[in-house]
């Protein structure tokens, strides 16, 4: 009896309510990443601030060349205890010149250096993309697929949130992938943030697609930051 009055009052409760999921704060994103002066440990302490529940995973020198710039901080964030047990992957890190050098003078077959090469999250055109008299790269990289922990950020927000600080917002999906992107996909690109003595806020390229979402920003450190 005990037992059917227990079930009887589960059922009239109705299924636990979940968390709303998370919204990324894009715009604190993108000033966090446009100061690129920052070491491991004060990035950590602000990003872990702008998401809920961040767990870092990789947060030591990821080896390679003696390089004063490097840190990593690999991990996740926004999980739904239960439902969603990784939300959102989460990937920023900050190379200097000697790592620069490093990529140029090997090959990535070579497997530590791909291994560098993928904990850096280094993109194909950061050799070319890299300033004059810039001493360092800093970037950040989330992904999510699931909406229950992180909602979808809609192409208009991204491109209002963007052009608060970029000069040139561009579409830059691909022509004929409309199966891939579907009705609501999107792929933009911002260009031209600020650039000062300091730093250089170079792009930020955000990606919907019918399987996930994913946000990069980058930057550059001017002049060691002086």
């Amino acid at each position: 009896m005990r037992s059917a009055v227990f079930i009887l009052s589960l059922a009239m409760m109705g299924p636990a309510r979940a968390e709303p999921p998370v919204t990324l704060d894009l715009a604190g994103l993108v000033a966090l990443v446009s100061e690129p002066w920052r070491n491991g440990p004060t990035f950590e302490a602000d990003l872990a601030e702008m998401l809920p529940g961040l767990v870092i995973s990789t947060d030591t020198l990821p080896g390679g060349p003696r390089d004063p710039f490097a840190w990593v901080r690999d991990g996740h964030f926004a999980s739904v205890p239960g439902v969603v047990p990784i939300g959102a992957n989460v990937i920023c890190s900050r190379y200097g010149l000697a790592t620069r050098d490093h990529f140029a003078e090997r090959e990535l077959t070579d497997p530590e250096t791909f291994r560098l090469f993928s904990l850096y999250q280094v993109e194909h055109d950061e050799a070319t993309a890299w300033p004059e008299g810039a001493v360092a790269r800093m970037s950040c990289h989330i992904t999510w697929d699931d909406s229950r922990a992180l909602t979808i950020l809609p192409e208009d927000v991204v491109a209002e949130i963007l052009a608060q600080s970029f000069a040139e917002i561009s579409d830059t999906k691909p022509p004929g992938q409309a199966a891939f992107y579907g009705a609501e996909g999107y792929r933009l690109t911002a260009t031209g943030g600020i650039s000062d003595t300091v730093r250089v806020l170079d792009r930020s390229v955000v990606v919907l697609t019918l399987r996930h979402q994913s946000v990069r920003v980058r930057s550059f450190l001017m002049n060691g930051g002086l």
